[in-house]
């Protein structure tokens, strides 16, 4: 018999099985990403060092194939040094490093893979830095120069027009913890220096003059100089700047005859591409790009001239939905540090972290009874969360350090820079009577620039300060600040007064406005400031403005109104009491226009397409609250209700994003409020580091205050962990990494200022 007809029952058999169904015949073969969370940055060479591994489906994010992990512990030259093998249960692993002998103190690779993702070519295994001290040792030093990849915004430096350069190590974590970054002219005038830890991605802001430019990489006594690429006479440069419904582009150019033959080309996967002829002659222009016609995703925005050339080009990722709004939250309570998820989050698979920062100086002020918010970094379900300090997004960075995006992304991909916020200009109006009064009135700033008028304008405060936001000044730009009312049913109409001293406060960042900039804020912090014009700020003018006399309840509310001044709309509750109206719910409902509560969240814009839009916050008598929390409120006990819409909720941060509904009592007091509901958390006593794989945590040792692999969160999502009063005061980092059931990552951490 023929061999093949021999093996023909054992191919039936393969084909009952469905073997060719599978995605090694004719389909894409899975991918797995591995994700290490470390307790702390820095750990002693001595110090057992206690990890947790998450591990998922790389296309799908659910449960990984691998039910094996590794993690290697490598030199900066790949040398391994330490190997571990761990058991996968569901979409995690933990255990310690304990090294046989003590390594050198330094910077090493922290990598975790599965023997499924050597043979994957989409798989991504996750290295990290991990940072070994001896209190006083010498790190590692790479003797080798660190290959960088350099890359000029727009992809050229032209001379007096502003740029960015955006820099990165090629191999991430080849450069030191220390290491420096210094821009250097071709007099050796060092002109920015900033951190540049492990070489990861960084943007260095600045206009270009004449002559050469270096960059010098300073890391433990070595120095590395890496030469710019030579300036253009004349070309391009464009500055993006997000506003809510649009980004603005603000296009320049140096080449004498404006943009005759040139148009700007908008290109996205998926849709047509979006051409604008531009004609005009003027060195500045003005464009808006609406956000409602792009989809989320890479948008690439280019300046084609009559040649066909493309002279500059630039690539944004353009995102939906809003990035405050954290699966996680971290708080203050009573006794310790709340966290709390929403109710998708509840069954992940978490681990948490509180670590003792070093030093322990005293805040400036304190937020809560022992907190002091410094520094908050969050990352939900969001693919662009991850964005540098200094506005650099890289898309490897990206794909290496998160799982948001499940599909590998290039490392040879551009860098990606944000858009930019712009300028902000805070200031006070200070008055010549001992009790001013400031409602009703704003701050006006007009500009003259060659893209034409603009127009500003913001709130003064019950204390008289300012603040503008998001602000560009085009170079030879002139701008005049003044004191106004707008007059009733003529928005376009602002009548002016002449008898208040404006006074400039800060301008921040310096390098963002005009090229020839000179102002230095700092030294007209508590001097009047003289008009003067150019590329700054100019003529502040005095202004007088006349007040009437105010009623007790007048000036009650314009006290309980400190941070916003004037409401969009308010409500009367005393005129309520007798009607039908039996809640706060349903008062809300009848008297706010647009209002719809869903799920127990306040939404004051509704659309049934619009899934991600953020719900108002809820202020009861100055303090934010949980919406639930509103149920209790007997409505016979509330004066008044305010709501302040997008546009005049910019003092109240990330929690303005929804707008704000400020609810007040007739008491009127700014700390009568509800007591927190306390009866779903729970405490837990703070552990300490054990010598166990299973890490049951029983004597604090060193600065790692709290370590749980396995954190769970109670029935309603929320856990409370108890910071004892045996803690000294400083600076502690609280840092929970997690994985949901559905693969969605979770990454929260907060710096607060602990005193017992």
């Amino acid at each position: 018999m023929p061999r093949t007809f021999q093996n023909l029952p054992f191919i039936l058999f393969l084909c009952a099985l469905g073997v060719f169904n599978t995605p090694l015949f004719g389909q894409e073969l899975p991918t797995e990403k591995t994700f290490i969370h470390l307790p702390k940055d820095k750990f002693d060479t001595k110090e057992k060092i206690p990890f947790k591994v998450y591990i998922v489906d790389g296309d799908t994010g659910m449960s990984p194939i691998s039910k094996v992990v590794y993690i290697e512990v490598l030199t900066l030259d790949k040398q391994s040094v330490l190997k571990k093998k761990l058991l996968v249960q569901g979409t995690s692993a933990s255990g310690i490093l304990s090294f046989p002998e003590p390594l050198d103190p330094g910077t090493y690779h922290l990598r975790a893979y599965t023997k499924f993702m050597e043979g994957s070519s989409g798989s991504h295994q996750n290295s990290i830095p991990l940072v070994l001290t001896d209190h006083g040792g010498t790190p590692q030093t790479p003797t080798q120069k660190p290959a960088l990849r350099i890359h000029p915004e727009g992809g050229t430096l032209v001379a007096n027009l502003p740029n960015r350069i955006g820099v990165k190590a090629l191999y991430p974590y080849s450069v030191d913890v220390d290491a420096m970054l210094e821009l250097v002219n071709s007099k050796g005038d060092i002109l920015e220096s900033i951190p540049f830890p492990f070489g990861l991605a960084k943007a260095i802001p600045f206009t270009p003059k004449e002559g050469g430019y270096t960059l010098r990489l300073v890391s433990q006594q070595r120095t590395w100089s890496y030469p710019l690429p030579e300036l253009e006479a004349q070309g391009f440069t464009m500055r993006i700047i997000e506003n809510p419904e649009s980004y603005k582009l603000y296009i320049q150019t140096n080449n004498g005859g404006g943009y005759a033959g040139c148009q700007l080309k908008v290109a996205q996967k998926g849709l047509p591409d979006f051409v604008l002829p531009l004609r005009s002659t003027s060195p500045t222009i003005v464009l808006p790009l609406p956000k409602a016609r792009l989809r989320p995703g890479l948008v690439h925005i280019s300046l084609q001239d009559d040649a066909g050339q493309t002279p500059y080009e630039k690539t944004l990722f353009h995102q939906t939905g809003t990035l405050t709004q954290s699966a996680i939250t971290i708080d203050v309570a009573e006794k310790g540090i709340q966290l709390a998820v929403k109710d998708s989050f509840k069954l992940a698979d978490m681990s948490v972290s509180v670590h003792k920062l070093a030093g322990a100086r005293q805040p400036y002020s304190n937020i809560g009874t022992h907190l002091q918010l410094a520094t908050e970094f969050t990352l939900d379900e969001t693919f662009a969360q991850v964005i540098d300090k200094n506005g650099l997004l890289d898309k490897s960075a990206l794909d290496a350090e998160l799982l948001a995006s499940f599909k590998p992304i290039s490392k040879d991909s551009t860098i990606l820079y944000v858009p930019e916020t712009g300028l902000e200009l805070k200031g006070k109006v200070v008055s010549r009577r001992k009790n001013p009064d400031f409602e009703g009135i704003q701050a006006f700033m007009v500009t003259r620039s060659s893209a034409g008028l603009g127009f500003e304008e913001s709130p003064i405060s019950t204390t008289g300060e300012f603040s503008f936001q998001n602000l560009y000044f085009p170079s030879g730009a002139e701008a005049n600040v003044k004191v106004g009312v707008a007059k009733r049913r003529k928005k376009d109409k602002v009548k002016f007064s002449d008898s208040y001293q404006i006074i400039i406060d800060s301008l921040l960042p310096t390098d963002f406005a005009v090229p020839e900039y000179d102002f230095d804020p700092r030294e007209t912090q508590t001097q009047e400031v003289e008009g003067f014009s150019g590329d700054g700020i100019t003529q502040l003018d005095e202004v007088t403005l006349e007040t009437e006399v105010e009623t007790k309840k007048q000036a009650q509310r314009r006290r309980q109104r400190s941070l916003y001044i004037t409401p969009s709309e308010t409500v009367e509750v005393t005129d309520q009491i007798l009607s039908a109206t039996n809640s706060i719910e349903e008062l809300l409902q009848r008297k706010i226009p647009g209002l719809r509560v869903i799920e127990g969240a306040y939404y004051l814009r509704y659309s049934v397409t619009a899934g991600n839009l953020t719900p108002a916050s809820i202020m009861l008598d100055g303090f934010f609250i949980d919406s639930a929390d509103l149920n209790p409120i007997p409505i016979i006990s509330v004066d008044y209700v305010d709501v302040i819409r997008e546009g005049r909720t910019a003092l109240f941060g990330r929690r303005g994003v929804g707008g704000v509904i400020a609810i007040y009592t007739k008491r009127g007091e700014k700390h009568d409020t509800l007591p927190p509901d306390r009866s779903g958390q729970v405490i837990v006593p703070i552990p300490g580091l054990a010598d166990t794989d299973k890490l049951k945590l029983t004597k604090r040792k060193g600065d790692l205050i709290y370590w749980d692999p396995d954190f769970k969160m109670n029935s309603k999502g929320k856990h409370t962990i108890a910071m004892p009063s045996s803690l000294s005061a400083g600076y502690y980092l609280i840092n929970v990494q997690g994985i949901s059931a559905n693969g969605t990552p979770l990454w929260a951490t907060r710096k607060i200022y602990w005193e017992p």
